[in-house]
């Protein structure tokens, strides 16, 4: 009888445990010390259709600046009341600045946006040095899933990776799967999807993913200690933990009396 309940209070205490290789984040990280690792992804953002671009043009001719005023005011990142403006690229891929033309920027850096429309204006002879700034103002992706604040993570600049994104979304809980996490991504009319182990450092750093684009789409998934009900989640950490430690009271208890 002894051994029986022994053998029972140990196996509820195996199943209460979470094994820590399944918590870890970026296991193998360890190595970078002694071997850094030379960085071969590219994170270079480019212009997408339907990107919104803000462009503020200066000059050291205030006469000159006043004479693309519209240009300088739309989408400026200095103006509050103009957020909601900018230029959005159209489906094939063009915007249209006013007094300066039509421009093909789909594929571009806003770098190479700048340098576009600054030729353009020294081009028509309205300004010999005009410094332009190109913004991508919908630098966003959607974390969604088992993260303790899912939703809408804007990025600061044009350079967002997959860590930075989980981290504002308040990180993952216990109740969430970190070897599968899905990245959908909207590029050039294809959709691609991506999967990457948050535990193993090699598949983190060297994932196509870990350098997130515009619009992408973010997805944990819950793991075995969840069950999903419709669109909400309900975890169930908390019912087995007090299950197991009420069970295992019991036995303890009973262990005491039977010797």
């Amino acid at each position: 009888m002894k051994r029986i309940v022994a053998a029972l209070f140990a196996a509820l205490c195996l199943a209460s445990c979470v094994p820590t290789k399944k918590i870890i984040y970026l296991q193998g990280a360890e190595d970078l010390v002694n071997r850094p690792q030379r960085i071969t992804e590219n994170y270079i953002v480019r212009i997408k259709p339907s990107d919104r671009l803000y462009i503020n043009l200066s000059g050291y001719n205030q006469e000159q600046t006043d004479h693309y005023k519209n240009v300088a005011q739309l989408g400026s990142t200095n103006n509050s009341s103009n957020q909601s403006s900018g230029f959005v690229v159209a489906d094939d891929g063009t915007i249209n600045v006013p007094l300066v033309g039509i421009f093909n920027v789909v594929g571009k850096t806003t770098r190479e946006v700048e340098k576009m429309i600054a030729a353009r204006i020294v081009e028509l002879g309205d300004m010999e040095e005009p410094t332009v700034n190109v913004t991508l103002a919908n630098f966003r992706v959607s974390v969604m899933g088992e993260v303790k604040s899912p939703g809408v993570v804007e990025a600061d600049g044009q350079r967002l990776t997959l860590l930075e994104a989980l981290s504002r979304a308040g990180d993952l809980p216990a109740t969430a799967r970190r070897d599968s996490i899905l990245v959908v991504r909207e590029n050039g009319g294809v959709r691609s999807a991506y999967y990457v182990d948050l535990t193993q450092s090699d598949d983190v750093f060297n994932s196509p993913a870990y350098y997130l684009q515009q619009n992408d789409v973010v997805y944990v998934k819950p793991n075995n200690s969840v069950r999903v009900q419709g669109s909400s989640t309900l975890s169930t950490i908390g019912a087995i933990s007090s299950v197991v430690g009420v069970v295992s009271g019991v036995l303890a208890l009973i262990l005491v009396f039977t010797k």
